[in-house]
């Protein structure tokens, strides 16, 4: 998952792409665009998302990872 901070609110794939690139991941499928909705990471079941919504804010973006199973 990407926090990436954005100047408007349109689907930015391509810079996306780009700071996924960054962190090093170059086989990128499926990439799908949403907007979230800050009240969120007020709720008990996002609050933890909180810090990658602050770091994006403070360094442009914030990559969550989660690998998938073995």
């Amino acid at each position: 998952m990407l926090f990436l901070l954005q100047d408007d609110e349109r689907h930015a794939f391509d810079l996306a792409l780009a700071e996924c690139f960054r962190f090093g991941f170059d086989e990128i499928r499926d990439l799908r665009c949403g907007h979230l909705q800050v009240d969120v990471l007020n709720t008990d079941a996002y609050r933890g998302f909180a810090v990658f919504y602050e770091e994006a804010l403070e360094a442009g973006s914030a990559l969550l990872y989660y690998p998938a199973p073995l």
